[in-house]
């Protein structure tokens, strides 16, 4: 499944009649404006007036309002969420993906497993899931997401890892900055992509 909101171009919010959004942990948030975004969901496209906030962990949340406008329909059972005119879409491909290169290697999303914080000018190595199964002991390779220093304000590092039994990788996160920063569980990090059984290493000297 293929999602996204539409082009990269940036534009100026609007002003909206509503001025502070509350969060889940009661603190509000101020709201930027309105735009109009085009998501793009399964190659079908959905305008929508969305409230601009700051500091959003996810790229986008579709809330009760854009459900209702475009007539949607959850099947709880299947995990599937049916948009007008629209197919089926997993309720969870939102924030997992993953893809199958022509050679038949698996390319899958890396989220974290559970709420973190990072603190001050420190590096910190956290557990992370896969949004695919893979073998207990397979090698790959972790390729941080490019947004994390832009939205998060973190850096992740490029490494070779082994899934634990859980399913399971570790992923290292440095927090460059004066402050905390908290991530929250599910937020996509990064991808993962098995390596070669060969694979060759050597021990940089400075």
């Amino acid at each position: 499944m293929e999602t996204n909101s539409g082009p990269s171009k940036k534009h100026s919010p609007s002003p909206t009649a509503i001025n502070i959004i509350k969060a889940v942990s009661e603190t509000n948030i101020p709201v930027l404006g309105q735009l109009e975004v085009p998501f793009e969901i399964d190659a079908h496209t959905y305008p929508f007036g969305a409230i601009v906030i700051e500091c959003l962990t996810y790229e986008a949340i579709l809330g009760r309002d854009f459900l209702e406008c475009y007539d949607a329909k959850k099947d709880l059972g299947q995990q599937l969420l049916h948009l007008e005119h629209g197919s089926a879409i997993m309720l969870d491909g939102f924030r997992n993906f993953l893809e199958v290169t022509t050679e038949g290697t698996k390319i899958c999303s890396i989220n974290a497993q559970a709420i973190f914080v990072i603190p001050p000018l420190s590096e910190i190595l956290v557990p992370a899931t896969l949004s695919a199964p893979f073998d207990t002991n397979t090698v790959g390779c972790v390729e941080p997401r490019h947004e994390l220093t832009e939205r998060y304000n973190i850096i992740g590092a490029a490494e070779i890892v082994t899934i634990s039994e859980q399913n399971t990788i570790p992923i290292r996160l440095l927090n460059p900055t004066d402050q905390p920063i908290t991530i929250y569980r599910c937020t996509r990090l990064g991808q993962f992509s098995p390596a070669e059984a060969d694979i060759a290493t050597f021990e940089w000297q400075p």
